[in-house]
């Protein structure tokens, strides 16, 4: 793939290519617009011989264990941002909230973020 396309003449920021199973190769864009122009690129010299696949981004997830009651969703959330403005820089979600099996009277919860709140946190 770098014989037929030189990603440096043609401007493209990729951050890391990975070789993968069967002869994969996997690359990774640090704007959606590099992927993309990437990706029509490879289309464009190497359509016939490859398939060409946007792998999607899953948000990472932690959790939260030994909240002494149950608090609903959006308060969850306003706490979380609230306590921790440095780092909560967007959208949370929750994915769980349910009380522990040894203890009902605590909670554990689930919440989805993005991966610069999720990097700035760990």
């Amino acid at each position: 793939m770098v014989k037929s396309i030189n990603p440096i003449s043609t401007n493209l920021n990729s951050t890391k290519a990975v070789n993968v199973k069967d002869g994969g190769l996997m690359v990774s864009c640090k704007k959606s617009e590099d992927c993309h122009k990437l990706k029509k690129m490879v289309d464009e010299h190497l359509g016939n011989k490859y398939t060409i696949k946007e792998v999607s981004v899953l948000n990472p997830k932690f959790k939260i264990v030994g909240i002494s009651g149950k608090l609903c969703d959006e308060d969850l959330i306003n706490y979380l941002k609230n306590q921790n403005k440095k780092e909560v820089s967007g959208d949370l979600k929750i994915i769980s909230n349910v009380p522990l099996n040894k203890n009902k009277k605590l909670y554990q919860v689930v919440v989805q973020c993005d991966i610069s709140t999720y990097k700035k946190m760990y």
